[in-house]
This record gives C-alpha cells, structure tokens and sequence, in this order.
C-alpha cells in the first residue's frame, strides 16, 4: 500500500500535462478558425477593414495589398488566448483497466484492500493559463507550390494545484509551445458544412524523398494536397484516398524544408506532409461556408492550418 500511494502522489503532477495540452488544442482550434473565418468574410465585403493594425482595402478593390495571399491570416494573434483561463475540479482516472469490483466479498481483508486503493487513487487538479505572443514570419512560395506558408508562436503555462490522497496539495508548472503553421488556398477550397470541423490526426512515416519507413523515418502528418487543376482537398478526401496508388503516388524528389514536407504526385499537383516532434498536431481548415451544415459544394478560398502543442518543461513552483 505504501508503494501505491508515493506513485499517487507523484504522478498526479505529472499525468495532469497531457490533459491540459489537449484542453489548449481544443479551445484554441475554435478560436483560430473563427478568426479565419471572419477574416474571409471581411475579405469579401466592400468596405475596408482593420487587419494587424493596418486599414486593408477588401478583395474586390483588385490592389496589391487587398490580395489575401499577400496577408496574414490572423488578424488578432495577439489576443487567441484571451480569456482562455484553464480549468476546475478535474481528475486523472488512475485506476483505468483495473478492474476491483463493485460488490463485497466474504473476505473482509480483500474488501479492505480494495476500497484502500480506491481511496487513495481518489484525486483532483484546476489549473490557470497564462499566453505570451512570441511573434510570426512568412516562409515564401518556392518550387513545387504557389503557396506561402505563416507560421505563429505562442509560449504558455499552466500553473496546476492538484489534490490527491491524505489531503496532500501539490503545486506544478507547465510549460507549452503553441504553434500555428497556415496557409491561404486561393481556388476551389472544400471546406463548407462538416468537412472543417476537428478531426483527430493520422500519424504516418514519411521522409524528404517522400519514401515511407527508410532510412531515416520522422513522423508527419498529411494536412493535405493539391490536384493538377489547383483544386486543394484536405487529407483523407478523394480524389486521392491515399499518396500510394495511381497518379495520387507520390513522385519524388520532394521538397523539406524546417516546416514540411511537399512531394509531388504523379498526376500532378503536390501532397503536403507537415513534420511532427513531440507534439500533439491538430490539423484544420476554414472557409467562408465552415461551420454551416446545410451548405454544400466548394468556396472560393479558404485556410488550410497545423495547430501544434508541445510540452517543453514540468516542475514546481518552486523553480
């Protein structure tokens, strides 16, 4: 019994970060296609509009800077985390996949034991978020794709009070990077009704040449690919299913770069590979028909995004 409750006590502090790195992606992948969204929406209209500070002329003015490709698709980033407090009376299930039983035995000492380690499993954590804008760059349109890529970073912590067995209050802080890598697809983009809404990712394995399980494997995640029209579809949508079969095959060399990996397909056209270290990725889309369940067909141009979390550091608050 001894040795169940130091493991209780020392692991609340640190199972509580995977809880809270998810809560983060969740909240802000809302909150970063709203901005999105309405960022098209204000593109299309006929009055100009405020966008990082700058009065911006809308899209059918035809100037230079009232071309979407040519801005950021943030207009707020500073404010993504406003209001964005944390949490209360949460819990780490501890005992998941044990099974102790819910009824009573003739053996009084086994119902002891259980009902011991049922208590001292008993736990509860809050945390509050603090957000720090760290800044943004343009990584500018180069050979295989027309597309530039934004990216955004945001630095923040969480600072946890948990309570687990015996009264014992614990104090930790987590550190997070937040990172956002977007990209403005400026013809026939799919994301009206569902297709945008938060989709769990799907890892895979892939490499600079395009090659899967060589000699130098990371993990990626297919955000998405555009057709030899130009039409961008997100991953997982046909036409290409996959990047294996037919004129979808990946056709090295590719380019990699920092950010990501882009092959082209054999058909033509390009597959999008973002790479991804110790991350929980969330990839996303928006465009001016998201969110609404009736519509149908394509937009005329929308957002393709990564949203990325990464634990950088657990300790106490007395650090």
């Amino acid at each position: 019994m001894t040795i169940i409750t130091i493991i209780m006590k020392k692991d609340i502090a640190l199972s509580t970060s995977g809880p809270i790195r998810n809560y983060i992606v969740d909240q802000v992948y809302q909150r970063v296609q709203t901005q999105l969204v309405d960022h098209l929406r204000k593109a299309q209209g006929s009055t100009s509009y405020v966008c990082q500070g700058k009065l911006t002329a809308p899209s059918s003015a035809g100037t230079a800077d009232s071309d979407l490709a040519g801005q950021y698709g943030l207009c707020e980033p500073e404010v993504l985390f406003n209001d964005l407090k944390g949490d209360t009376n949460q819990t780490i299930n501890f005992l998941e996949g044990i099974n102790l039983g819910n009824t009573t035995s003739d053996d009084k000492g086994s119902d002891k034991l259980r009902e011991n380690i049922i208590r001292q499993a008993q736990n509860d954590y809050s945390y509050t978020l603090r957000a720090t804008f760290v800044g943004q760059e343009k990584f500018p349109k180069r050979g295989l794709t027309t597309i530039d890529t934004e990216k955004y970073h945001w630095l923040v912590r969480a600072d946890v009070e948990s309570h687990s067995y015996d009264d014992i209050t614990s104090g930790t802080v987590i550190y997070f990077d937040v990172v956002l890598t977007n990209q403005f697809i400026p013809d026939n983009f799919n994301g009206a009704g569902s297709a945008c809404d938060r989709k769990e990712p799907t890892m895979t394995t892939c490499s600079g040449n395009g090659a899967i399980n060589n000699n130098n494997p990371i993990d990626c995640i297919n955000s998405g690919y555009v057709t030899s029209d130009g039409t961008y579809y997100e991953s997982g949508q046909a036409p290409c299913l996959d990047f294996t079969q037919g004129e979808c095959r990946v056709s090295p060399p590719c380019i990699d770069n920092s950010l990501y990996i882009m092959c082209p397909l054999a058909g033509g056209g390009y597959s999008i590979r973002y790479k991804i270290q110790s991350t929980r990725p969330q990839p996303g889309c928006a465009s001016l028909k998201t969110g609404n369940k009736s519509a149908i067909g394509f937009d005329p141009q929308g957002y393709s995004f990564l949203l990325t979390a990464r634990i950088v550091s657990i300790g106490s608050t007395y650090n």
